[in-house]
């Protein structure tokens, strides 16, 4: 018998800043709306309701902002764009709040803010070089997109993977620098590591 083919799933489309949903109006339609939901399949915005909406290609941007102007967060949202009667869904996922080069770049600054008292308290620990060679994890503070990249070079963070990213969860989660960074520090380096943990260019 021969293998079933193997079924590969589209990728999910990412959104950052905006999520941007496509919809095609066709001639004469009288009601379109589109909704989004969040992870928990609540309701978060009704992005567009309009009578006999103007027929062709439509994109409509949701800023992911609530009617509060509160932000809705991360993780996957689905969307439903409803035209009289019919119905598509779709489908992004957030996995930050900002852009991978973004937050790279937010990164690199927070460890520079931070860099005067984070020396003084990294004695003997080492991490690897670009070589793999061994180097002071004190010495890397001068130079934060050095630091970032040796952070996931020793697998203290792996991209994408927040969670299991030791930096985040036994050094700073419940280890030595438990409370020494503000819950605003935090988030930022969750979001950095969930949206791949990019190290941007040194021009940046």
């Amino acid at each position: 018998m021969a293998a079933a083919p193997v079924v590969v799933e589209p990728p999910i489309p990412q959104a950052w800043g905006n999520l941007d949903i496509a919809a095609q109006i066709p001639e004469g339609a009288k009601q379109l709306t589109v909704t989004v939901f969040d992870p928990r399949q609540t309701l978060v915005k009704v992005v567009a309701n309009e009578r006999s909406p103007k027929p062709g290609s439509r994109t409509i941007s949701w800023n992911f902002k609530t009617d509060d102007g509160v932000d809705a967060g991360t993780g996957h949202f689905m969307y439903r764009i409803f035209i009289d009667g019919q119905v598509t869904t779709g489908m992004a996922v957030r996995a930050a709040r900002a852009t991978p080069d973004n937050l790279g770049i937010q990164v690199r600054d927070l460890i520079t803010r931070l860099a005067s008292r984070a020396k003084r308290a990294h004695e003997d620990l080492v991490l690897p070089n670009e070589r793999g060679e061994p180097v002071k994890l004190k010495s890397l503070f001068d130079s934060p997109l050095d630091l970032m990249a040796s952070l996931v070079r020793g697998g203290w963070i792996i991209p994408g993977e927040p969670d299991r990213s030791m930096f985040l969860v036994a050094i700073i989660g419940t280890g030595p620098m438990q409370g020494v960074i503000g819950q605003s520090d935090i988030q930022l380096l969750s979001d950095w590591i969930a949206a791949g943990a990019h190290v941007p260019p040194a021009t940046s």
